[in-house]
């Protein structure tokens, strides 16, 4: 539906006459999202309409999942790419994932229908950080560190500047604020390195913590954007 105020839903889709949809809104008698609304309030498509305690128009209600996606996983829910998440998830809601990780990587991703947090979780000027812990086949000297943290040219593109800290001899963390195609991978091959393990352990403030591989979590919205 196209949108329309709060008198024309009444009106023309809740079939109310207009000199009783009138009374109802002036008795503030008609609620958007639990809000007393105008004549004039545009209805959105997400909007919830209630008359009184009766539901007229429902709104669309956000669902927000942690997910500890295995290694071995695409991150898609596209059932025509085989080892996609639909086989090895069951939701009935319509989410898709954000923060997709590669099918030899692991860790946290988010599923949800809210197509705001999509766009701001990719936003560079949002800088929303992702924390990775990395193992990589040689040992790793200050150069690589230097490296990796001032920026490397991949794709045709300089990453951003980013973060590492050693762990041991072969493994580190990174905090990103970028994310593009395999970009951890394809760093590290620029430098001579191949990627053995890769797993995402954090999405802004929200941590992947004890989640089991393959397990899912409901959360709310929170503050971890």
């Amino acid at each position: 539906m196209k949108r329309s105020t709060v008198l024309f839903y009444l009106v023309h889709v809740a079939k109310y006459n207009h000199a009783a949809a009138k009374q109802l809104l002036a008795s503030e008698q008609v609620m958007v999202n639990g809000v007393v609304t105008r004549i004039d309030q545009l209805l959105q498509k997400n909007d919830a309409l209630h008359i009184g305690d009766r539901l007229l128009k429902p709104g669309i209600i956000w669902k927000y999942y942690a997910y500890h996606k295995p290694r071995g996983i695409e991150s898609t829910l596209n059932k025509n790419i085989s080892a996609n998440l639909a086989d090895h998830i069951e939701l009935e809601e319509h989410l898709f994932p954000v923060g997709r990780l590669d099918k030899a990587s692991e860790g946290l991703m988010l599923l949800t229908n809210d197509g705001s947090v999509y766009k701001k979780t990719l936003a560079k000027e949002e800088a929303i950080e992702k924390e990775y812990i990395v193992k990589v086949d040689n040992p790793i000297d200050i150069a690589f560190q230097q490296a990796m943290e001032m920026g490397i040219v991949i794709m045709g593109q300089r990453t951003m500047p980013c973060k590492l800290e050693l762990i041991d001899a072969f493994s580190f963390s990174i905090i990103l604020i970028q994310g593009l195609n395999r970009q951890i991978r394809r760093m590290c091959y620029k430098l001579g390195y191949e990627v053995v393990s890769l797993k995402r352990i954090r999405i802004g403030s929200l941590l992947l913590g004890d989640l089991q591989e393959g397990a899912m979590l409901e959360i709310t919205k929170g503050s971890w954007l």
